[in-house]
């Protein structure tokens, strides 16, 4: 059984890897989807399916860079913060979050990330990548 989840990026979907073998974590792309359970759901089950067998000390780092979202993919991304929340409470090694800010709408963004913070009680860190 592969160690590694990959969803294609559309103009709806953003890319989403979990590959534990390699240790990368991303979300790239735009996060506009009729249906987000369609989506998520599928990622979050393998990537905290996955994260009981993943035997190591290291941070798990996952790099987001979506610029834009609807409401639905933001109460996904909430739901998924919350349960990383319960992973670095019970754990040494510890889920760490990197949203990249790239677009115009920075500040809009922001805003969003500070809602997911505030309402999951886990921090994201946000990373500047001006273009």
């Amino acid at each position: 059984m592969s160690n590694k989840f990959f969803l294609e990026k559309t103009d709806s979907n953003p890319e989403i890897l979990f590959d534990f073998e390699n240790n990368i974590f991303s979300f790239k792309g735009n996060s506009l989807p009729e249906n987000v359970f369609l989506v998520y759901t599928p990622a979050f089950d393998f990537f905290f399916k996955e994260l009981q067998n993943y035997a190591s000390e290291k941070n798990i780092l996952i790099d987001i860079q979506i610029d834009f979202l609807n409401s639905s993919s933001v109460k996904m991304l909430m739901d998924f913060c919350k349960k990383c929340l319960d992973y670095n409470n019970l754990n040494t090694s510890q889920i760490i979050c990197e949203w990249s800010l790239t677009s115009k709408e920075d500040e809009d963004m922001e805003d969003i990330i500070l809602s997911i913070s505030e309402a999951s009680g886990y921090t994201i860190k946000k990373i500047s990548k001006k273009i």
